[in-house]
């Protein structure tokens, strides 16, 4: 498959979810919209930290 193919399928994917998936109910609220953002942007800041503290804290040595 060339990759203009797998472009043009993942532009599809991604405009079918526009359309379909965040035009319906109270995913319509543009508010709501960007507290779903503001959340994932937020979740995957604490767990990133999270994680680095957590690998750094372990004593892999070189031997």
């Amino acid at each position: 498959m060339k990759l203009k193919n797998i472009f043009n399928l993942q532009k599809l994917y991604f405009l079918f979810i526009l359309r379909r998936i965040l035009s319906v109910g109270i995913l319509k609220e543009k508010i709501f919209k960007a507290f779903i953002f503001i959340a994932t942007i937020v979740t995957i800041t604490v767990t990133t930290v999270f994680l680095y503290n957590f690998l750094d804290d372990t004593d892999v040595s070189e031997q």
